[in-house]
This record gives C-alpha cells, structure tokens and sequence, in this order.
C-alpha cells in the first residue's frame, strides 16, 4: 500500500465548468479508498483514538473517488462520535465540505440534492449549537449549485438554484456563483435570465 499517496497525487481526470474532477472510479481506486478508511479501525484496535483529521482524511479519500455517501457516512459516524463526548473527534468545516465535493464529483440520483441539503442544515446547527466554525460560506454554496447543475434527476433545478443564490448567498456570491447559475440557465436555453443575471454580475462587481 505504500503507492496510497502518490496514486492520489497523481490522480487526473477531466473537470467541469465549475472546477470539480468528474470522477468514474476504477476498482484500484475504489480499494485504496477502503484501505484509508479501514486505517480508523486500526487506529482503534491499538489504542490510538482517532482525531478529527485521521476521520476528515477518511472522507477525503471518498471525496477523491466521487463517493458522497461512503464519505457521508464517515461524517455521520463522526458526528456521532463527538455527540458521545469524544470531544477530539470534532467535525468542522472542511470535513462537510469534503463530503459535498464527493457529492459534486460523483454520480448524481434522485436523492444527492436531499443529501446535500441535509448537510448544509446540518453545519447551520452544529454551528448554532455550540458555535463552532462549520457555518456554511461561499464554498457550500457553491458546491451545492454544481450538484444542481449536473443531476439530470431534478425536475425544478432551475427554481432550487435561484432560491439558494437569492436567498442564501446574500454577501456570499462571487464569480464562481454567477456562473454555475449562468450555466443552469443556459442548459435551459433561458438567454434572457441569463442576460439579466450577467447584468446584476456587472453592478454587484462595481459595487
């Protein structure tokens, strides 16, 4: 197993619009994602109490491979852990984002935006409960549009991603935002809220 890493750092493979590597995991990458996460439970049979980076490291194999629900429920079990009490199992911010990046990078059914909806709610109580810094920011959201924007199995994706970049990103939208919603309208052919998107993009800038 020693080639885990450099297999990872090498790993290439085509990007969308948005940035995110569209992933089709081959079964050495899938093993290798297993490996990682079986790391946990060894980690545990010798004493050693797994951290917050050993479960995030985890979930980022996952995220690498484009597995939202292997990596969502390395979260959750972490999550779990913390709310026993093993206060250094605590998730942050990074660790929700990686499993919404798997999310974004993996193949899309009916149930991802359910799934990465669940998350952002998620980081919002965490963070109201004990104000922790899983508060979600322009990358949650983000990352949540792309998963819009590429799952052929939401009927009103056009709808959801107004209703996040109006009424979720205020102060939040960057150049990245206008154009993943530019992109949702244009697969819609829908030029004229694209041309008036790009419009409020320009005054928002000036300001």
């Amino acid at each position: 197993r020693a080639e885990c890493s450099p297999f990872f750092l090498s790993l290439k493979t085509p990007k969308d619009e948005s940035g995110f590597r569209i992933i089709t995991p081959t079964p050495k990458m899938i093993d290798t994602s297993e490996f990682v996460e079986s790391l946990l439970d060894r980690m545990s049979r010798f004493n050693v109490k797994p951290d917050t980076i050993a479960y995030r490291t985890a979930i980022q194999a996952w995220a690498m491979i484009g597995d939202g629900n292997r990596a969502n429920k390395c979260l959750q079990k972490m999550c779990s852990l913390f709310h026993q009490g093993k206060t250094w199992v605590k998730p942050d911010r990074e660790a929700f984002h990686s499993v919404l990046r798997a999310y974004a990078r993996g193949p899309k059914t009916p149930e991802t935006m359910n799934h990465c909806y669940e998350l952002v709610k998620q980081m919002q109580d965490f963070h109201l409960q004990g104000g922790w810094d899983t508060v979600p920011d322009t990358f949650t959201y983000n990352t949540v549009l792309t998963c819009l924007l590429h799952n052929q199995h939401v009927c009103d994706a056009v709808n959801q991603a107004e209703t996040l970049f109006h009424e979720n990103m205020d102060g939040l939208r960057d150049t990245t935002s206008y154009n993943i919603l530019l992109e949702v309208y244009g697969g819609q052919g829908m030029a004229s809220e694209a041309a008036t998107l790009l419009e409020q993009m320009f005054d928002e800038h000036q300001n």
